[in-house]
């Protein structure tokens, strides 16, 4: 039981931490980019709390790896025009 709570606190830290860098603003009014990191964030911290099995780290690096892109993808949108229109369009198609 005492594992369980270690586990959740930990990705509970990892996700808030990993939010507020990015930050992630209310729901309607997150960017494309920033939805999908949003989703695949949460579907990646639910694994390893609910397996025991999995390896802690195998939540919280990929975390760590979509965070910097977010954080990349973000540089790169404020210093290009282009770039912005291609990352934040409100249509895809």
């Amino acid at each position: 039981m005492g594992i369980i709570f270690f586990r959740t606190f930990i990705i509970y830290i990892a996700l808030l931490g990993a939010m507020r860098l990015t930050g992630t603003r209310q729901l309607g009014e997150l960017e494309f980019s920033e939805l999908v990191i949003t989703v695949l964030i949460s579907d990646i911290a639910a694994h390893p709390l609910q397996d025991i099995g999995i390896p802690l780290m195998n939540g919280l690096l990929p975390i760590i790896i979509l965070l910097c892109c977010e954080l990349i993808i973000s540089g790169i949108i404020v210093k290009s025009n282009h770039q912005k229109r291609f990352f934040a369009a409100s249509r895809v198609f």
